[in-house]
């Protein structure tokens, strides 16, 4: 088979596993059917696990430091039956994973296997996590804490097409919940409304977020916010006595997600509230050398410009910041990511693909990061 034949095959194997939250013996079966790929390459290949989830590190060399670390996740979320039948149709991959981000992973993967088959003196790995669609806390932030390390991450689960992405935004999830004593609906003194409680919190805590209308997708290095949902309790003759919203906030405050929600609860010192899910800010500084030589090949093999941009999502990246000298967050052009019509462009394959290629042979080489922009712009 080609190449592009190659790495389409194994993503639409990869997509045909459910490999859901609720579903380990499919988060077990797709690390085992990409350890077994790469040992047949000839790659090291180590199992791991933490706290129960599994996770798979694959290197060229036996050692946790390599030049060249290729990033992803195996785990995908909750999808119909019909979208783990993957299909190829008017040019798109379809299927749960096809975009996040099981067709970034077979690029990946063939990458690896491609550039230790051109030279096995290379140092390069991959890791996949099987956990990042529920926080990453239990695969990349412990793989991060063993002491893995690389000269350059290249992690394929960005949310902008064509785009080198430098930040993305912190995640803070919580649960505020109101419990009350309360009055009747004409003898409102007698109690107190758990749901007009909340909603005066909710009012609070949304003046503390001016820019939140301001985000656009072209411009969106903002603080936004959402209610998840709603819900309230009550006797039939009487007013809410318990209320509870799920709040969602993407932010780009320079805070730690606890220092953040520090500040909302001391906003509202009434409620409580209960951590549902979180993730830390990632903002690099743009003008590294790297970023200028990725997006220089990236443009010359998709032809087209490859814009630098933050995300308004959040990846496993977010784990590597302070252990990585470099962070390249990318993604595989397509649409509908979470969505029933998930796709992603086939067209995107081989530009990947070679653009991985590239990247990696000039951080293998071990060249000063200052002689990188001028290698990309002769690309």
């Amino acid at each position: 088979m080609t190449t592009y034949e190659t790495i389409l095959k194994l993503a639409e194997d990869l997509i045909s596993i459910p490999s859901t939250e609720d579903r380990p013996e499919a988060l077990l079966e797709v690390v085992e059917l990409v350890a077994d790929v790469c040992r047949d390459a000839g790659l090291f290949v180590n199992m791991l696990e933490y706290n129960e989830v599994p996770s798979l590190y694959i290197s060229t060399r036996n050692t946790r430091e390599t030049d060249v670390l290729f990033n992803g996740h195996l785990d995908v979320v909750s999808a119909y039956p019909k979208q783990f039948k993957p299909f190829t149709r008017d040019g798109f991959l379809h299927g749960r994973g096809s975009v996040d981000m099981k067709l970034y992973d077979a690029v990946a993967i063939q990458v690896l296997i491609d550039l230790f088959k051109d030279d096995p003196s290379i140092n390069a790995g991959c890791y996949f996590s099987c956990d990042e669609e529920t926080g990453g806390h239990n695969g990349a932030k412990m793989f991060a804490r063993d002491g893995y390390r690389s000269r350059l991450l290249l992690n394929g689960d960005a949310g902008l097409d064509y785009a080198l992405v430098t930040g993305s935004k912190g995640i803070l999830r919580f649960k505020m919940i109101a419990e009350t004593q309360p009055g009747r609906p004409a003898y409102p003194w007698e109690g107190t409304n758990a749901a007009q409680l909340l909603l005066d919190g909710f009012n609070r805590i949304q003046t503390r977020f001016n820019d939140h209308n301001i985000a656009r997708a072209e411009d969106n290095w903002y603080t936004t916010f959402s209610i998840g949902k709603m819900q309230t309790k009550q006797h039939p003759s009487c007013l809410p006595h318990y209320a509870e919203m799920l709040l969602g906030i993407n932010f780009v405050d320079d805070l730690s997600y606890m220092e953040l929600f520090a500040e909302i609860k001391r906003l509202v010192p009434e409620l409580k509230f209960e951590l549902v899910n979180v993730a830390e800010r990632l903002d690099m500084d743009e003008n590294r050398p790297v970023y200028e030589a990725f997006r220089s090949i990236a443009s010359s093999h998709f032809d087209r410009e490859f814009m630098i941009k933050k995300d308004n999502g959040s990846s496993d990246a977010k784990f590597f910041k302070d252990i990585m000298d470099d962070i390249i967050i990318v993604k595989m052009p397509g649409v509908g990511a979470h969505e029933p019509d998930e796709r992603a462009r086939l067209d995107g394959i081989m530009p990947m693909y070679q653009t991985l290629m590239d990247i990696s042979k000039l951080l293998i080489k071990n060249m000063p990061l200052e002689q990188l922009e001028m290698m990309g712009e002769s690309s």
